[in-house]
């Protein structure tokens, strides 16, 4: 084998379908093999690519130690798995985990350039595996498939996401007025609020040039003469990345784009403002917009202003008290010829004396261009609203706390916002004192109010050391009494909301004080003095409630229960007709297992067929 010419093996072992594995097992068979595998650069190169291709462009053209970075990545696999299987236990009595709990992910993301990339690859591939567990048993934390590992890594995800973000804002908002683009903004908002989906602004320009090209397409069979279809490609492409200072062509030419617009954005893609659900949080995402082709009235304008200026059009994004426009305007001067454009209701254009969301004064004189950083806060006041609606039961408390923490990161002039994420950290207890140390680094414009906040805070932050002794001792086996029929990770029918859920906890009484500070849902009837069974479930959609027990059927059918976001926390899988309590969850209902293989054994029985 000696005798084979090295660039040959190198060739071969170079090739796409050979693996890692493959080439480690090679360099297993000789010492030769072994030399020639370590020291060649070219392999390593070639199986970096292969494997991913997206951290390619993390590189320049020079580099070549490519066999220390995959070395590195499956080293960092490693201390990530480590680290999440130190959380439960250190964090299962918390909903929300603080800042300061994720000290160790940050001298991770901090070790070089690309490990935030390697960590967000490494933990959105433990999220998405979805390997069925076949299992009755409790299993160890670092099965493929774990649900406690899965919401244990999207709490890390989420931390680091956001914690790049941020950086991510502070550049974005430094950059020259003409380059703060609306798309970049809501680009960003989306991928705030959405840290376990993959989403790139290469993704979205995708897509927003994909209906351009319809547009253009359209424009040609309107005018096969018209200028933009001379335009170079170069022009184009510059017009993605920077705001227009005027509209490129005609008066009619720019009348066509408009017309050809309104067809492909509206009849076409069949666009449209959302109305029945108005608030809910996928109206105010681009991607989702882009996807589901409805939201709101602010989302549609950033599509269709991003649309126009791939096109050479500009549209000023405006933004009225109860609505939000696009204006078109068709000349300059004293007296321009002003239109505004509802992008809700099928692209409506009408003139400025007509525009119904304007009083006699603005529509005299022409309203402030909103700006970029304006244009993301009230997207942001709308995802904030979506929560206090109560219309993002899944993960809400989460997701409030990623709305506020945004809307305090894009407003951080906004006292009401920092006051209510506060009471919010103090809720769930999180340390406030992160934020304690922002607002005091922070410089306000009106800071007697300031020093009211920095009071409450302080007050909470005495309020932690005492929480953090209790959320430290561990949680007492519960006994069970006689008149207890359910059992942890038993799915039930809740005959009174018609829906499925899955018990997490119970008591024969009073519900759990540290499950009280998470639920406000008391059922009816549960009054003081009664001894009564009562249940800590979580619901199909994504919520968590009380549930009396006589209110409770058992069912084989966990319906949609997978989708919500707090099962990992107590549970490991879902097996057969129940799910499996993780280990922190089954050491403190230990007495619950055999009730609930009970439960298992009978199905088994019911449907037996000799």
């Amino acid at each position: 084998m000696d005798q084979i010419p090295v660039e040959l093996i190198e060739k071969i072992l170079s090739h796409e379908n050979i693996t890692i594995q493959d080439v480690c097992n090679f360099s297993a068979s000789c010492k030769f093999f072994r030399q020639l595998v370590l020291n060649s650069s070219a392999i390593w190169k070639q199986k970096f690519r292969h494997k991913w291709p997206r951290f390619v462009p993390l590189f320049d053209n020079c580099y070549s130690n490519f066999f220390d970075e995959v070395q590195y990545i499956y080293n960092l696999k490693n201390r990530v798995l480590r680290l999440l299987e130190q959380m439960p236990q250190r964090f299962y009595k918390r909903y929300q985990l603080s800042e300061t709990d994720f000290e160790q992910w940050s001298d991770l993301v901090k070790e070089k350039e690309q490990t935030y990339h390697y960590l967000i690859m490494i933990l959105m591939d433990i999220i998405n595996t979805s390997e069925c567990i076949k299992s009755i048993e409790t299993v160890p934390l670092n099965t493929p498939g774990n649900k406690t590992l899965q919401y244990y890594a999207s709490k890390a995800l989420r931390f680091i996401k956001q914690q790049h973000l941020a950086a991510v804002w502070q550049q974005y908002i430094l950059l020259p007025l003409k380059q703060q683009t609306l798309e970049k903004g809501a680009i960003f908002v989306a991928q705030w609020c959405q840290t376990d989906l993959d989403i790139t602004q290469e993704n979205v320009q995708t897509d927003l040039d994909f209906i351009a090209n319809l547009v253009k397409q359209r424009v040609t069979d309107l005018n096969p003469v018209h200028q933009l279809l001379k335009a170079p490609q170069s022009q184009l492409d510059a017009w993605k990345h920077e705001n227009l200072d005027q509209s490129q062509w005609s008066i009619a030419e720019c009348r066509q784009i408009i017309v050809a617009m309104r067809g492909v954005i509206y009849t076409e893609l069949g666009f449209c403002g959302n109305s029945y659900n108005y608030f809910m949080s996928e109206n105010s995402l681009i991607n989702k917009v882009l996807e589901r082709r409805t939201g709101l009235p602010i989302l549609l304008a950033i599509i269709y202003e991003s649309v126009g200026r791939r096109l050479g059009v500009l549209f000023e994004p405006i933004n009225f008290p109860a609505h939000f426009l696009l204006r078109f305007t068709e000349s300059v001067g004293i007296n321009p010829t002003v239109y505004y454009i509802d992008t809700f209701n099928g692209g409506d254009v009408v003139q400025k004396l007509a525009c119904p969301y304007s009083n006699p004064t603005s529509r005299r004189a022409l309203l402030p261009v909103a700006t970029a950083i304006q244009v993301v806060e009230r997207m942001v006041n709308n995802l904030e609203l979506s929560t206090r609606q109560h219309i993002e039961p899944n993960g809400r408390a989460t997701f409030l706390r990623a709305i506020l923490e945004l809307l305090v990161l894009v407003s951080p002039q906004d006292l009401s916002a920092i006051l209510s994420l506060a009471k919010l950290y103090n809720l769930h207890k999180v340390n406030t004192q992160p934020l304690e140390d922002y607002v005091v680094a922070l410089k306000f414009e009106t800071p007697g109010p300031v020093e009211g906040i920095l009071e409450t805070l302080r007050g909470f932050s005495k309020q932690d050391l005492e929480d953090e002794l209790d959320l430290h001792t561990d949680d007492p086996v519960v006994e069970r009494p006689p008149e207890v029929k359910y059992a942890v990770g038993m799915v039930m029918t809740d005959i009174t909301q018609n829906d499925k859920c899955v018990i997490f906890g119970w008591s024969a009484g009073c519900p759990a004080a540290s499950e009280c500070q998470e639920s406000r849902q008391w059922p009816r009837g549960a009054g003081a003095g009664q001894r009564q069974v009562i249940y800590n479930v979580l619901v199909e959609d994504g919520s968590y409630r009380y549930a009396e027990q006589d209110m409770l059927s058992p069912s084989s059918d966990p319906g949609s229960l997978e989708s919500n976001k707090d099962l990992g926390r107590h549970f490991s899988h879902f097996f057969e007709n129940h799910f499996v309590p993780n280990a922190e969850k089954e050491k403190q209902y230990r007495y619950d297992t055999r009730v609930r293989q009970k439960f298992y054994h009978e199905m088994l029985l019911t449907h037996y067929k000799p």
